[in-house]
């Protein structure tokens, strides 16, 4: 089995030392398991030559090495394989973190991502529904294992031969556009975008040459004037290619801005979200249009104003917080965090509880409102997003990769 690194590549004594495969450390020296080979500068390969075999999944430390020799890291799992409902499917195993080393042991992560064969048949591409799996791109190797494998080792569910599925999808395509000093995102004026972790962004930027376009962490790219030497920009996993600009999105990769950098005010905010969070937000405000819907038919005249709205904010509360059993609510999308949790002391009650609870109100309250022209699914799923990007400023941990 051999192994090759993507850049940058660890050192040869790292490697050496600390570069576990399927949780087992190497023997380098003479007559062991393992030779190590440099192949260029930032190349290098190990060979494994014993302990392994074509049927184990080949899961390292210390960098993203990847088998060139090996069954695929595509699994075939049957329903309620992977969490509780989960239906039946091949799902990929990928490293999303692999620096483990003796010091810090908890880097080393998975995340699961639900994929299907690819047009040629000859490899995998994601799945456009990875439903309920947001909550499950950051596992350690001890989670991943109680997924995958038995109490002997082995694995629980059938491994797919052939190519390994490495990249999450195919690129999200943008086109970018310019009118009265605003820039469109396929039409829509200073959209709003969401970033998904794993997924490549590509902007066509073909028809904005007069106004610069660039990513930043900083709102509308920082104060104004820009520093000369660019530092507002962001640059992490970000190509430019003549017309277009490419962001490969990471569990590290911050929320971001696009902007002008000659022209202020020009473009708008983007959420970076573990992988599956949009279709999870979405389920979540389906699940609350229909409790709406429900209570608006019981009222006896729908369209018009609820009788007892006070009851109708406990119930989609109850559904952000907790779903239904079909639909995931904030408390498990947050790894089971407990809904009265203060996570801001200083600022007074900043528990999800009280977060929902604030949220639902200012989104109920604004669907009254006289002139309101938002239907109640785009009510709902402002409200989920709006608490999220609140949670995110109390626990920026559990959207990283932290």
């Amino acid at each position: 089995v051999d192994l090759n690194f993507d850049s940058p590549v660890p050192s040869e004594a790292q490697i050496k030392s600390e570069l576990k495969v399927n949780g087992s450390i190497l023997d380098f020296n003479e007559g062991g398991n393992a030779t190590y080979q440099q192949i260029s500068g930032d190349e290098v390969k190990v060979n494994v030559t014993s302990g392994l075999d074509n049927n184990t999944i080949i899961e390292t430390t210390l960098g993203q090495a990847k088998s060139t020799n090996n069954a695929s890291n595509v699994f075939d799992i049957a329903a309620g394989g992977v969490y509780g409902g989960s239906p039946s499917g091949k799902y990929a195993i990928m490293q999303t973190h692999g620096f483990e080393t003796n010091r810090n042991p908890t880097d080393d992560q998975y995340s699961i991502v639900r994929v299907e064969p690819n047009a040629s048949g000859t490899g995998w591409v994601s799945s456009d529904d990875q439903t309920g799996l947001s909550s499950l791109n950051q596992l350690s190797s001890e989670a991943i294992g109680t997924i995958m494998r038995d109490g002997n080792g082995d694995y629980l569910h059938t491994q797919m031969p052939g190519n390994s599925y490495h990249e999450h999808s195919d690129p999200v395509k943008y086109v970018v556009t310019e009118a009265g000093g605003k820039y469109f995102i396929d039409g829509v004026a200073q959209a709003e975008l969401t970033f998904e972790f794993g997924k490549t962004y590509e902007f066509d930027i073909s028809a904005v040459s007069g106004h610069p376009f660039y990513l930043s962490d900083t709102a509308d790219g920082g104060s104004r004037p820009h520093p000369e030497d660019g530092s507002n920009k962001y640059i992490q996993g970000v190509t430019r290619d003549g017309n277009t600009l490419t962001i490969e999105v990471t569990p590290n990769t911050p929320d971001l801005y696009y902007y002008c950098e000659d022209h202020p005010q020009m473009g708008a905010g983007i959420s970076t979200v573990p992988l599956g969070m949009p279709a999870d937000i979405a389920d979540m405000a389906g699940l609350m249009k229909s409790l709406y819907e429900a209570a608006d038919s019981d009222s006896g005249q729908a369209g018009v104003q609820i009788d007892d709205m006070n009851a109708l904010k406990g119930i989609l509360e109850n559904a952000a917080l907790n779903g239904d059993g079909s639909v995931k609510g904030l408390s498990e999308l947050l790894n089971n965090l407990d809904p009265n949790t203060d996570l801001s002391a200083a600022d007074g009650d900043q528990s999800l509880q009280n977060i929902v609870s604030q949220e639902i109100a200012q989104g109920m309250e604004e669907f009254n409102q006289e002139g309101n022209q938002k239907t109640i699914d785009e009510i709902f799923k402002e409200t989920i997003e709006d608490t999220i990007d609140e949670l995110e400023t109390h626990i920026p941990e559990a959207f990283s990769g932290s």
